[in-house]
């Protein structure tokens, strides 16, 4: 007994120190790539180096079954970066695709952790804590840096965004959306709470990306919606009433927030290609290099690897480039037996959140949607620890009831 109960906390002491460092660490990654000049991906990263750790931890943590499913994931993905051998001799490639295999087995030991520790006893309540502290430290990282005039521009030709030292601003987004929506659904909230609700808001602000923005607009909705209609009606009227009378004011503070959004939506040949910032035209190349290669009809059923990709052949100092749509990445790097992969689980993930309420589903197909048209999410840590927790959030929803409105 004694023993189940020091395991139990040890789990989840073990999900906690993983939740806090993880600012931390990505935040020296950030460091590393933006003062010292490490490559963006970088398998040795500060981030990638205490995932890794992590990834040998769980591996222990976890049972039997849930480990053999995590080296088969390991190995089959291993195998399909392994052909790039057949016609490259550069071990380059075979990094690359072994740097990106250990992110998604992290993600899912992480998946299957987190399920542990909830169904050894520790409340899911206790985990949304840590997590939303998480998202806390994530917001110092972006306005500290922005207070002092360190911080990186979110776009490299905007003059408002800022992503702290953080090395994706999309990624940040998605994380800090999720929190975002889920702090201010808070039934009682403290002082502390109103604070960091507002620091989370804040943090949306200062990276003025696509994404951020449109999470701070829909976390301001689920605020209004939640509260009593003669709130809602108030609140409404006061909305309103503020936008005609600062109109002007609001406008070119919009304006001047968001100006690289604004700059891109109107050279933009429709809404379409504006929200997926041009990615069409990059599917429609990688196709035609992709029927170009040789390897095609293989690449087809299994894919090219992380690397190779849809790329025809290799070519000394070539460069590493997704296409920014897990969609499309998934399908050129793993072929049609990742996208059938890909797919089940989404429609898995829409099956547990349809009748789970609007706000959660909402979350959830946004999270999907992201995902599949605009990527950043898949193949990065930040943004899929914030899904793990959701879908989490998914199964105990009327736990997490108790303290939140969802």
């Amino acid at each position: 007994m004694n023993y189940s109960i020091k395991r139990e906390d040890s789990n989840f002491l073990l999900l906690k120190l993983f939740l806090i460092l993880s600012p931390i660490c990505d935040l020296l990654t950030g460091i590393c790539i933006f003062k010292l000049d490490m490559p963006e991906g970088f398998i040795g990263s500060p981030s990638q180096i205490y995932r890794l750790i992590f990834l040998f931890v769980l591996f222990f943590r976890i049972n039997k079954r849930q480990v053999r499913i995590c080296i088969i994931l390991l190995l089959w993905m291993l195998l399909v970066e392994s052909t790039c051998f057949f016609y490259i001799s550069n071990p380059l490639p075979f990094i690359s695709g072994l740097n990106y295999a250990t992110k998604i087995v992290f993600l899912l030991l992480l998946y299957f952790f987190v399920k542990i520790v909830i169904e050894s006893g520790t409340p899911i309540l206790k985990i949304l804590h840590v997590f939303l502290f998480a998202a806390f430290l994530y917001a110092l990282g972006i306005i500290i840096p922005a207070i002092l005039g360190i911080g990186v521009s979110s776009y490299t030709e905007g003059t408002f965004g800022q992503k702290g030292l953080y090395a994706s601003g999309n990624a940040l987004g998605i994380f800090m959306g999720i929190a975002s929506a889920l702090c201010v659904l808070k039934k009682k909230k403290t002082f502390i709470d109103i604070c960091k609700s507002l620091i989370l808001l804040l943090s949306l602000l200062l990276l003025a990306t696509k994404t951020a923005l449109l999470f701070f607009i829909v976390t301001v909705l689920f605020f209004i919606s939640t509260r009593k209609i003669y709130n809602k009606i108030l609140l409404l009227c006061l909305f309103a009433g503020s936008i005609f009378y600062f109109w002007d004011y609001l406008t070119e503070a919009f304006l001047a927030v968001f100006d690289v959004v604004v700059f891109r939506y109107e050279i933009s040949d429709s809404p379409l290609a504006f929200m997926l910032s041009s990615r069409d035209n990059y599917v429609i190349d990688a196709f035609t290099e992709f029927y170009n290669s040789s390897l095609w009809v293989l690449k087809l059923i299994i894919g090219g690897g992380v690397f190779m990709s849809y790329r025809a052949g290799y070519f000394e100092d070539m460069s590493f480039k997704q296409l920014e749509m897990d969609f499309f990445d998934v399908f050129f790097m793993y072929g049609l037996i990742g996208i059938f992969c890909y797919i089940g689980i989404i429609f898995w993930c829409i099956r547990k959140s349809y009748n789970k309420g609007w706000v959660l589903f909402s979350l959830v197909m946004f999270f999907i949607l992201h995902s599949a048209l605009a990527g950043h999410i898949l193949f990065d840590g930040v943004p899929m620890t914030a899904g793990v927790i959701l879908v989490n959030i998914l199964d105990r929803r009327k736990e997490v009831q108790a303290e939140f409105k969802i």
